[in-house]
């Protein structure tokens, strides 16, 4: 049986700097085919634990490929403290 709070993102790819170190980031690219509720926030949860398991500098990615957006896509994610 799945868990229900389990996600997978579509792709990570674990990149090296160009600057001759030992120094890696992490691409996350996630292609969204529709418009969903809660993608913003999705988003972040994939960061979030992208970073909590490597550790690494992250740089999430985001392909819109439906026809034609009712509105412009949120490009942030603000967790506000109660």
């Amino acid at each position: 049986m799945s868990d229900p709070k389990r996600r997978l993102v579509d792709l990570v790819v674990k990149v090296r700097f160009r600057n001759g170190k030992r120094a890696f980031f992490l691409i996350h690219v996630e292609n969204q085919a529709s418009r969903k509720k809660g993608f913003p926030r999705r988003m972040f949860h994939y960061f979030a634990r992208l970073d909590e398991k490597f550790g690494l500098p992250i740089f999430p990615v985001a392909i819109f490929s439906f026809d034609r957006p009712l509105r412009p896509e949120p490009d942030r994610y603000i967790v506000v403290a109660c």
